[in-house]
């Protein structure tokens, strides 16, 4: 079976050579020790005095700092990617948490807001034809604008108590009332909040 020849480092080609010039340790003992011939030591030697194996043993050294600096900077590469791919994951996380019905905020904006339909479609990318068949359908009773209201209400609600399950209800209205107010809509008080949790069994 055949042996695999071991590499020496620049380092361990001087160690082996300065044994012989520094501690008067014959080179056919080296060479029986290790298992090189006389011919690559005398090699290593004559390098070893010109200063070939120092400057082999410099520029390995360069070499492992460069790498230890290189494995350093994909540490931190890969730990900012972690980080960005955990900042991505709740963006998404949240911005699922508060989706709603499209039409139900529609017909808020459009009757109690006041914006112009065909503007909040476009925004909103929804049919104005099924936003007009809704809008006369709040005309003929206003019981539908009091539903859609509250669809979008418990939009909020419900990602609110996904989020944080255990707040009370005050402070789950203000929790729902900042949300509603960055997106531009009316706050809702705290005992209608009270209300929506028991008419649809939030929680």
């Amino acid at each position: 079976m055949a042996h695999l020849i071991k590499r020496f480092t620049p380092e361990e080609k001087i160690q082996l050579i300065e044994q012989h010039t520094l501690n008067d340790r014959p080179l056919v003992e080296l060479a029986a020790d290790t298992g090189l011939t006389m011919a690559t030591l005398y090699r290593w030697k004559k390098q070893y005095m010109k200063g070939d194996l120092q400057k082999r043993l410099l520029a390995h050294i360069a070499m492992k700092q460069e790498y230890i600096v290189l494995f350093s900077e994909l540490q931190q590469l890969r730990h900012q990617e972690i980080l960005l791919q955990r900042s991505l994951r709740q963006k998404h996380n949240e911005l699922t948490q508060y989706t709603f019905d499209a039409i139900s905020v529609a017909l808020v904006l459009v009757v109690e807001y006041q914006l112009k339909p065909a503007h909040v479609c476009q925004v909103l990318n929804i049919s104005r034809g099924y936003l007009s068949q809704r809008l006369k359908q709040i005309k003929e009773g206003s019981s539908q604008l009091h539903v859609s209201s509250e669809l979008m209400y418990i939009h909020y609600l419900k990602a609110e108590i996904t989020k944080t399950p255990h707040l009370g209800y005050k402070k789950l209205t203000q929790e729902v009332n900042r949300r509603l107010l960055l997106d531009g809509f009316k706050p809702i008080n705290h005992k209608r909040v009270y209300r929506l949790l028991k008419k649809y069994q939030l929680r």
